[in-house]
């Protein structure tokens, strides 16, 4: 009897141990690393956010329609750009999702952007981009000009 549990409580166990983990991972990079490698940096208030599948989008019509459920689109209001093209309104993409390392803004809120170009005039962020050193940013953004 006790080695049929002792089998039940072994086999169990690996069967716990077996589940796939799915979370974020950011790299960690320094704040000059993190501001050379984006394509665009602002300050800005969130204005609306949007599915991208309610509309035709160029990034999601490339993704499958399984990763397209997953994108939205937040229009901000830019306050300074301090890297990239200068316009008064931006749309960026994002996963909704955290653990695909997705980030959800809050309209009518400020936040500092980084992003990455995905395709003409399309820009992307994440958690990755919105987390860490925010501080240290800002300082040798402001630093700069």
């Amino acid at each position: 009897m006790r080695s049929a549990i002792a089998c039940l409580l072994l086999a169990s166990s690996c069967l716990v141990g077996a589940a796939k983990a799915e979370a974020c991972s950011c790299y960690t990079a320094e704040a000059r690393e993190r501001i050379s490698q984006a394509d665009l940096i602002f300050e800005g208030r969130a204005v609306s956010t949007e599915a991208a599948l309610s509309r035709v989008d160029r990034l999601s019509r490339s993704l499958s329609p399984d990763w397209q459920t997953r994108i939205d689109i937040t229009t901000f209001e830019a306050v300074r750009i301090h890297k990239g093209p200068v316009r008064s309104h931006l749309e960026i993409r994002h996963y909704r999702d955290e653990m695909e390392c997705g980030y959800q803004f809050e309209p009518g809120q400020n936040y500092l952007v980084l992003a990455f170009q995905t395709g003409a005039g399309v820009y992307m962020t994440g958690l990755c981009e919105l987390t860490g050193d925010i501080a240290a940013i800002r300082t040798l953004l402001e630093a700069a000009g």
